[in-house]
């Protein structure tokens, strides 16, 4: 059994009034309606430091996940947070776990793999990458994504990440024939290659 650090960063600093004017925490209330640009920062803040404890008493992962301009999350965009949590948490066994970003509210939708990318080296490997196809509200309400648009995007996104994988296969075959020819450094280019295609789970 694995036991990770959640945290859906609810904005808990709510009006006197909140349930008088509002119907919902979730869809009704206007994000700068409610949320105070300072407290914000310190939540941010405060989450972090809370996800950094976790690692520090042995939990197994650390989770992020995305939500938009409600007080029900406001996680924007979990690689940055995860971009801070995989630099502070280098040399420990603790994975970076991205719930994740999610795929429809992303224009292109394939940034998110290289952020992915770039989390998977700072964290040299512990990256556990999760590919959601996010909430309604979160897709139509805040970013203008056409619900009928919003599950047909991850399936282009996997039919081109499947050509993206074979192009880095190919490559990496000629990567390799050229070092067993004393043009390159074999071991360490074949670490990089495997690192970049999805085995950080073997970290955990």
């Amino acid at each position: 059994m694995k036991v990770c650090m959640f945290h859906l960063m609810p904005y808990r600093d709510l009006p006197a009034d909140f349930e008088r004017r509002y119907n919902s925490a979730y869809i009704d209330p206007m994000w700068f309606d409610v949320a105070d640009s300072d407290k914000v920062g310190q939540y941010y803040n405060a989450t972090l430091d809370e996800m950094l404890y976790a690692a520090k008493v042995g939990l197994h992962g650390l989770c992020t996940n995305q939500h938009h301009q409600n007080v029900y999350g406001f996680m924007a965009n979990p690689s940055i947070m995860g971009a801070v949590l995989a630099r502070q948490t280098n040399g420990q066994n603790v994975a970076i776990i991205q719930l994740g970003s999610t795929l429809p509210s992303t224009t292109p939708p394939t940034r998110i793999a290289e952020e992915y990318a770039m989390l998977d080296c700072i964290s040299g490997g512990r990256l556990v990458a999760g590919f959601p196809t996010g909430l309604p509200a979160d897709a139509t309400i805040s970013n203008a994504v056409i619900p009928v648009e919003q599950r047909e995007r991850p399936v282009h996104v996997r039919a081109r990440s499947n050509d993206h994988a074979a192009h880095a296969e190919r490559r990496a075959a000629r990567i390799d024939h050229r070092s067993d020819h004393g043009h390159g450094p074999r071991d360490g280019v074949l670490r990089l290659f495997r690192r970049g295609h999805g085995h950080a789970d073997d970290q955990i």
